[in-house]
């Protein structure tokens, strides 16, 4: 008896709910960190709140969906990897924008600010990556 091999769907649907549930996840645990960043450190940036912060990290997981979708097209094999280095390399580079907004602020708040939000670009990074990962691809 031959067995058939599992085929895991590979729709546009199912990519973007994937992203969308990376983007809820990281969303969850970046909002914790601004609690907790906020309350432990005393800083407080009017314009950064819990809905950017969901924002923020929502936006990046569905995109993320999409381009998964895309590579897996176009990239027959090893699209995790491809993904990766996307992403690492897109997580890398959202880190300038911190940064140079930080600089043009005041010594406390451009520091207060840039420990704030860092983390929380490398949190949906890494969430992405392993989320999309672990839906088996």
């Amino acid at each position: 008896m031959k067995t058939e091999a599992k085929f895991l769907k590979n729709t546009l649907s199912d990519n973007i709910t994937t992203g969308l549930i990376a983007g809820i996840v990281a969303a969850l645990v970046n909002v914790l960190y601004f609690f907790a960043y906020n309350q432990f450190s005393g800083f407080h940036e009017p314009l950064i709140n819990i809905y950017m912060v969901m924002l923020a990290s929502l936006i990046p997981g569905i995109f993320s969906g999409i381009l998964y979708f895309i590579m897996d097209r176009y990239i027959q094999k090893d699209t995790m990897k491809g993904f990766s280095v996307v992403v690492i390399l897109t997580t890398l580079l959202s880190l300038v924008a911190p940064y140079t907004v930080s600089t043009t602020e005041s010594v406390n708040s451009a520091e207060g600010l840039f420990l704030l939000t860092i983390p929380m670009h490398l949190i949906v990074g890494l969430t992405i990556i392993f989320v999309m990962g672990a839906r088996g691809k």
